[in-house]
């Protein structure tokens, strides 16, 4: 397979296709995905930080999700501002295959958690031969692919189309940026 092939069957695929494991809570387990860190209180210490949820393709047990891992600190952002709660935290979403990381993409865990989005890029058009001006934000239709079917993974009813909406971003065809 692909790696084309496989971003076609996950951005194609439906939350049915897929079974979820939580990595968070109780009753749960590691995602074994980690990333470690040093964080220095009283002395040296390890931090370690991994994937809260994963899920395994039911059709090919050899396609694998995780997401939630989160890269950075909650902060607000331009296009952040029409949420209730207007700090995000920067997330990744791995596409695994046989359980090796393939693919990454960025995102931001919404409004308190209620939501997931794909991180843009800023949009921009040329207002002179030297001069760039940012005009919104962009999105490929891979990623609103990817992050829609994560948020209609967790349960629930999804509102990752209000929360794209409400965000502003420009959707632009294909998967590359």
């Amino acid at each position: 397979m692909t790696l084309d092939e496989l971003r076609r069957v996950i951005f194609g695929s439906e939350p049915s296709d897929w079974h979820v494991i939580h990595c968070w809570g109780a009753t749960s387990g590691p995602s074994y995905l980690d990333d470690f860190g040093e964080a220095a209180v009283n002395g040296a210490r390890i931090e370690v930080r991994a994937h809260p949820e994963r899920a395994t393709y039911r059709p090919d047990v050899r396609i694998g999700l995780a997401w939630g891992l989160t890269v950075d600190e909650r902060r607000e952002f331009d296009w952040s501002q029409h949420f209730s709660d207007k700090r995000c935290s920067p997330v990744l979403a791995d596409l695994l295959w046989n359980g090796s990381l393939v693919d990454r993409y960025s995102g931001a865990s919404v409004d308190g958690g209620r939501g997931v989005l794909p991180m843009p890029l800023g949009a921009s058009v040329e207002t002179s031969p030297t001069d760039v001006e940012q005009i919104g934000w962009k999105v490929t239709e891979a990623e609103v692919s990817l992050w829609c079917l994560i948020d209609r993974l967790k349960g629930g009813e999804s509102e990752f189309d209000m929360y794209l909406r409400l965000a502003g971003f420009t959707v632009v065809r294909g998967e590359e940026r």
